[in-house]
């Protein structure tokens, strides 16, 4: 989650939560991590940390770098704040896409290349805009109710916290 759309929507964060999800930090603002000064990471990172913890009263151990920047020194940082950083493997444009029959297709399409090299599929779905709060998320929840009804029968969907028992 975005610390900064949390620090304004702290019911849905528990809501999130409340439902069994795992959460995890994406950073304040969402910049690209990449070309952004070692102050302004660790002001990110830390400031998103302070913010989930304090409104789920959980611990946040997972960090995913807005754009995949991983530059040694996010990297670092988010080892230092008790996080682990994860990127994916599968995904799509589903924040700026509309058809959500396209995204589902999309994902399928990784998923089952995935599959064929004998590995399983890390999916990231965007909850809308991150410049936006408030997006319209419908095609991304329904790309996501298609993935779950077409590999309820033959897949296992797990959190994060999970992964490990699965590889």
């Amino acid at each position: 989650m975005l610390g900064g759309f949390a620090q304004q929507q702290p019911e849905l964060v528990r809501r999130v939560l409340a439902a069994g999800h795992l959460i995890g930090n994406h950073s304040w603002s969402h910049p690209n991590l990449a070309r952004t000064a070692a102050r302004i990471v660790d002001e990110e990172l830390s400031r998103t940390r302070e913010t989930l913890q304090q409104i789920t009263g959980t611990p946040i151990g997972y960090f995913r770098p807005p754009y995949g920047a991983r530059r040694s020194y996010v990297l670092r940082c988010a080892r230092r704040l008790g996080m682990i950083p994860v990127t994916w493997n599968a995904m799509t444009n589903d924040w700026a896409e509309q058809s959500a029959d396209a995204t589902a297709g999309r994902l399928m399409r990784a998923i089952d290349r995935l599959e064929r090299q004998g590995k399983a599929a890390n999916i990231v779905l965007h909850d809308g805009n991150h410049h936006q709060l408030g997006a319209d998320r419908n095609a991304s929840v329904t790309a996501a109710g298609q993935l779950l009804s077409s590999y309820k029968e033959t897949h296992r969907f797990v959190r994060l916290d999970a992964w490990s028992e699965q590889a």
